[in-house]
C-alpha cells in the first residue's frame, strides 16, 4: 500500500507528543546527576561553624524551588528543562561559592569537592541543553 502525499507531510500522534521535549536519555541522565550531586555535596559538607544572614536563607529557598521545578521539568521531559537545569546548576556554583564566604562553614577540601561536582553538573547540563536545541 503507498502512502499518499497527504499522509507523508501529516505528523503521526507520536511525533506530535515528543515534538520540543528533552529527549528520555538526557532526562534521566540530568535526573541521576542531580541526584548524585546533591548527595554528593550533603555528604562532603561539613558541620556548620557559624549562623547563616538572613538573605543567605532567602538564597537557599529560592535554590531549594529552583531545584524542584527543574526536577519538575526534568521528570516531564519539558522542552525547557535542559535549560532550567543550566540556569539552576550555575545557582549551585554560586551557592557552593558563596557558603564559606557566609561563615557558615569553614573552607576546606570539601568545598573544592563540591564544587568540581557542580561545575560537572554545570557542564552536562549546557550539553544537554545544547544538543537539545540544536535538534528543534
Amino acid at each position: 500500500m503507498a502512502l499518499t502525499e497527504q499522509q507523508l507531510r501529516t505528523p503521526t500522534t507520536e511525533a506530535i507528543q515528543t515534538q520540543g521535549h528533552i529527549s528520555r536519555g538526557w532526562s534521566l541522565s540530568l535526573l541521576g546527576s542531580w541526584i548524585a550531586t546533591l548527595v554528593l555535596a550533603h555528604i562532603l559538607e561539613p558541620a556548620p561553624t557559624g549562623s547563616e544572614p538572613v538573605w543567605a536563607h532567602v538564597v537557599s529557598i529560592g535554590m531549594l524551588a529552583a531545584v524542584i521545578a527543574t526536577f519538575h521539568g526534568l521528570a516531564r521531559r519539558t522542552s525547557w528543562a535542559a535549560s532550567a537545569s543550566v540556569m539552576t546548576s550555575l545557582g549551585f556554583v554560586v551557592g557552593v561559592f558563596l557558603c564559606p564566604a557566609t561563615g557558615h562553614h569553614a573552607f576546606g577540601l570539601w568545598w573544592i569537592g563540591q564544587f568540581a561536582a557542580a561545575l560537572g553538573l554545570v557542564s552536562l547540563s549546557t550539553v544537554a541543553a545544547v544538543r537539545h536545541w540544536r535538534t528543534r
